[in-house]
């Protein structure tokens, strides 16, 4: 029970048994006496009761900090919530394992709870669009190839040193009672996401990541079984699939899980091969032309002098109705600044945005509502612009520097590449069955970067439209969207079809008909009609064409950065990366 001296201190409670281990036992702990300077606690221990004194402390509003020492440490109740605490000072945010020791109804807090996955843009974790099923094959068509490249999968923070000084720095505040009840409920969550990820390295892939590549790798084959698994009168393994990664860790996971994923829908794993390009490869340097060429990456590093661009960031997001100021309301007492921070609002927020707010849904999607509902659904859509235009500056095709969609040539010439390889062995096993038994790749499957893939989109307008000219208008409104085009493990697939029809020429020299070939492609799994198509299934001939223009081999590729390639072997140095997992 409560005495009634302390309502205007506290609402009315009810209090639940502490853990043994905080040696605060027995089914009841009650308020015997309160005053404004002191109040006891009456616990029972070893069937003895037992009273120790501890402060009551006014906060704003109805907010009640209560302090009792346990054992050389601190039991703190802060806005209804018993923590078992270090005393000192400098560590007072360390929390210790205690049981559920207090409850009070809820306080009513003041989360938008407006923001929505869209917002997160390329940050985004992967989604299946439920663009299945798909459009009829043609009549006597059946997929026999495909062509992928993928970016990896939901992952950590580059440096996790970004993901945690946000933390640190509401820590600090919560050092000098500068939180608001949303800011200490936002450090709450942030800190119990903190420990419970501390197993997952930075860069590398969340679990949530190794199950979203596990199941892409499962659909392509559920997807196209007549690519991946044995015809009748062919065991299959003569049909190869190769799988190629750039040298870090999160690609390499990402593969290794498309691989399980593929072997579990019945693709025999000695069908498969994998391989990670080595920093000095011709293959490095296409998958990862926005490090290998020296004019990509000067322009890169002077994204910030690109007015448009930082007037919009500028204006959008500081002022006193922008999301940096709602969210240091929301968040912090008025008046605080971390001691020696020069840092704008402006670049906390988007902090919190990109490594805290995007971690939380890389890790889990589902309780992605918490850490993010700081954010409206107004602040979302500017932070998720904003990230647009910064990916198209640097990687779209734009006006201002034209070579972007250049930096995927290499790429799309390994399109190119295999296609026409895949055409020619095919025809040839039609021609002379004994070559059927022969060796045949038909898959190949490539895992990089947003880096690598927006370069190709923009190459072959898949994602060719300017965000630029919603600066003034409504961003919803643009297709060039990073959440639906660049996410998390987004892809891109070329599927090759042969066609043989009653009214099919003859092969040369044989009596089977002669195939027509056609393509079609898919953005993130969903069904796109390629520009320069006038249907889904493509002619072949047609596809090629649109390829050719836009693909380019290793002498085009160093001139095209006039001359100033970087030495991959050099990167390695920066990007120390081991190999992930057997390779199968």
């Amino acid at each position: 029970g409560q005495s009634s001296s302390c309502a205007d201190l506290a609402p009315t409670v009810s209090f639940h048994p502490i853990s043994k281990a905080d040696r605060c036992v027995g089914p009841d702990l009650n308020l015997s006496a309160c005053s404004s300077k002191a109040t006891f606690l009456c616990r029972k221990e070893e069937g003895v009761y037992k009273t120790d004194s501890f402060e009551i402390k006014r906060l704003d509003g109805d907010s009640i900090a209560l302090q009792l020492k346990v054992n050389g440490k601190c039991l703190t109740l802060v806005n209804s919530e018993f923590k078992l605490r270090s005393c000192d000072e400098k560590k007072r945010n360390q929390l210790f394992t205690s049981g559920a020791a207090f409850s009070e109804p809820e306080p009513k807090l003041r989360f938008p709870n407006e923001f929505k996955p869209e917002h997160l843009g390329s940050y985004r974790p992967y989604w299946d669009q439920e663009g299945r099923p798909f459009t009829p094959e043609p009549p006597q068509c059946k997929a026999i190839h495909l062509e992928h490249m993928g970016r990896h999968g939901d992952r950590h923070a580059s440096l996790k040193k970004q993901f945690t000084d946000p933390i640190r720095i509401m820590e600090y505040a919560a050092d000098s009672g500068s939180l608001t009840p949303e800011g200490e409920l936002l450090l709450k969550w942030a800190q119990e996401l903190e420990e419970s990820t501390e197993f997952i390295p930075e860069r590398q892939l969340t679990p949530q990541g190794f199950t979203v590549a596990y199941e892409i790798g499962s659909r392509l084959v559920d997807n196209f079984p007549s690519v991946f698994l044995p015809s009748e009168g062919n065991s299959g393994k003569n049909l190869k699939i190769n799988l190629k990664a750039t040298p870090t860790k999160r690609t390499e996971q990402t593969m290794d899980f498309y691989v399980r994923g593929m072997i579990d829908q019945g693709v025999d794993a000695d069908r498969m091969n994998t391989e990670t390009a080595d920093h000095c490869s011709q293959r490095f340097i296409s998958y990862r032309a926005f490090d290998t060429c020296k004019h990509a990456k000067d322009h890169f590093g002077n994204l910030t002098d690109f007015d448009p661009w930082m007037d919009y960031v500028v204006k959008s997001l500081d002022g006193p109705e922008g999301p940096a100021e709602r969210f240091h309301q929301l968040a912090f007492k008025p008046g605080f600044q971390p001691a020696g921070a020069e840092r704008a609002k402006r670049d906390w927020v988007k902090d919190w945005w990109e490594y805290v707010c995007m971690f939380q849904a890389n890790v889990n999607g589902s309780e992605m509502g918490k850490l993010c509902s700081v954010f409206t659904e107004e602040d979302g859509e500017i932070l998720s612009y904003i990230d647009d235009l910064k990916t198209f500056l640097s990687l779209g095709r734009t006006p201002n520097f034209p070579m972007a969609e250049m930096l995927g040539c290499g790429i799309i010439n390994e399109f190119l590449e295999g296609l026409e390889e895949a055409v020619e062995s095919y025809t040839a096993a039609l021609r002379n069955p004994a070559l059927n038994d022969q060796d045949r790749v038909v898959a190949n499957l490539r895992f990089a970067h947003k880096e690598s893939l927006a370069p190709v989109l923009g190459a072959l307008w898949i994602s060719a439209e300017d965000p630029f000219i919603y600066l003034n208008g409504d961003s919803k409104m643009r297709q060039y969207r990073g959440d639906r085009l660049l996410m998390m493990g987004c892809n891109l697939q070329f599927v090759l079809y042969a066609c043989i029809e009653e009214s099919s020429t003859p092969l040369y020299g044989s009596s089977a008909r002669a195939p027509k070939f056609k393509v079609k492609i898919l953005l993130n799994e969903v069904e796109r009609v390629l520009p320069g198509c006038d249907e889904l299934y493509c002619d072949l001939e047609k596809v090629l064409t649109i390829l050719k223009r836009n693909s380019c081999d290793s002498e085009l590729h160093e001139q095209m950065c006039k001359g100033q390639l970087i030495d991959s072997c050099e990167l390695a140095k920066y990007a120390p990366y081991a190999n992930f997992g057997d390779k199968r």
